[in-house]
């Protein structure tokens, strides 16, 4: 069944709203349960006939800007380069959420073979800026994500490795999974931390495509001066 864009927003927004009604959960919960969502809304609207976009005067500098493949944000304070044929996945549902969450990013971009999905959360003032403790509820939630609503059974392939990419250190787990045509799909989740705020750039592409895929996070730049 095709979704439509209608409908997909729908769903998206239940979601969202079943989320806030979790208000007791802890964190790690619900930034596990915020990945869910977010591999939804884009899911959701590749389903659909075409994207869903925002009225121009209603686009959050939260959720950035995609120029020529040029992905930045200078809310948060960083950019990375990906291809120019790049697009924004189901806009309207990404502001959405904004507004629901106003200091919380969630966005998918999807690309000619390849996408990318950002998500970042500040730290509250009595969390662990650890990258691992961070990261380990958020790509548990990007695996369930992308079995329920893409039917892909991602598995973790070693551990978390330690890059470095535009003077950040970074965190990174492989991911793996079968296509429906037997393809292997390979799964990068990178996570870092801006001051106290969080960030996970996590790309999923056909497993041919390794050094592609793994370059974009190395085309990674952070602002000097972020925007507040």
């Amino acid at each position: 069944m095709v979704i439509t864009d209608s409908a997909a927003k729908d769903s998206i927004i239940r979601s969202i709203a079943l989320l806030m009604q979790r208000s007791s959960m802890t964190p790690q919960r619900f930034v596990r349960s915020m990945l869910l969502v977010v591999i939804c809304i884009a899911s959701c609207a590749m389903q659909a006939q075409s994207p869903v976009q925002s009225p121009v005067n209603d686009h959050p500098g939260i959720l950035g800007t995609l120029d020529q493949g040029r992905y930045s944000n200078h809310t948060i304070g960083f950019s990375i380069q990906l291809d120019n044929a790049c697009a924004i996945v189901n806009e309207a549902a990404a502001t959405e959420w904004v507004h629901r969450f106003p200091q919380r990013l969630a966005l998918s971009i999807r690309c000619t073979d390849y996408t990318v999905t950002l998500v970042s959360w500040p730290l509250h003032s009595d969390e662990s800026a650890d990258l691992i403790f961070q990261a380990s509820p958020s790509v548990a939630g990007a695996i369930d994500g992308l079995r329920e609503n893409q039917g892909l059974e991602f598995k973790k392939r070693g551990g978390w490795q330690k890059v470095t990419a535009g003077g950040t250190k970074l965190i990174v787990q492989e991911l793996a999974a079968r296509g429906e045509s037997g393809e292997e799909v390979l799964g990068l989740y990178n996570g870092f931390l801006i001051g106290r705020r969080y960030i996970s750039i996590l790309v999923i592409g056909p497993r041919k495509n390794d050094p592609q895929l793994r370059h974009i996070v190395a085309t990674l730049k952070l602002d000097v001066n972020p925007a507040k």
